[in-house]
């Protein structure tokens, strides 16, 4: 990328990952995240399901995490547009499968990450397509 405004975009939403789940790789620091997350459902309306998590599903949060964190810091180091053009494709796929948990009971905080899956997809799909011309 040329574009210091381009690299700009990769790194901010790059660092918002790593803010969100960089928690998430953490043991301890999982539960925070997800207490933190109901407790800001509760101040727009019912929580609805509490999920339980069992050692198995705690694995998959945590391996979650450390993935995120990797990609996370890949583009803060390496703002391309190919990884641009796969966070973009990624955070789609992303908000479809929050979609689908909220579907399915999940916090309806959620839905701040949905919207922000969007929003980073539209903005670094705008990016990636600038950066061509």
């Amino acid at each position: 990328m040329k574009d210091a405004r381009a690299i700009g975009v990769v790194r901010g939403f790059a660092a918002l990952d790593l803010v969100v789940t960089f928690p998430l790789a953490l043991p301890g620091w999982a539960n925070v995240f997800f207490d933190l997350l109901y407790r800001a459902t509760e101040l727009v309306g019912p929580v609805g399901v509490r999920f339980a998590f069992s050692e198995l599903s705690w694995f998959f949060v945590h391996l979650a995490g450390v993935l995120g964190v990797l990609w996370a810091l890949a583009r803060l180091a390496t703002p391309t547009r190919f990884l641009a053009a796969l966070d973009a494709i990624g955070r789609c796929a992303v908000a479809v499968l929050l979609v689908r948990a909220l579907q399915h009971g999940a916090p309806a905080a959620l839905w701040l990450f949905v919207a922000t899956e969007l929003v980073g997809a539209v903005v670094q799909g705008a990016v990636v397509a600038r950066e061509r011309d």
